[in-house]
């Protein structure tokens, strides 16, 4: 413990961590939502075409 206090010692492995500039090899990137739904995209048909093609169903699109 080097003769520091607990909070010490811990303030010392937070600002390490903070700035540490490489990320270690043990932590990886956050998936995606589509990455974790990639096998699931487009199995189900819905019997509607894409309806962001059609101007007629964005009339209305972001109102009350």
């Amino acid at each position: 413990m080097q003769g520091k206090k607990l909070r010490e010692l811990m303030q010392d492995g937070l600002e390490r961590a903070l700035n540490e500039s490489e990320p270690r090899l043990d932590q990886h990137p956050q998936p995606s939502a589509f990455d974790l739904m990639r096998d699931g995209c487009g199995i189900v048909s819905s019997g509607i075409g894409d309806l962001s093609c059609n101007p007629k169903h964005l009339e209305d699109f972001g109102r009350e």
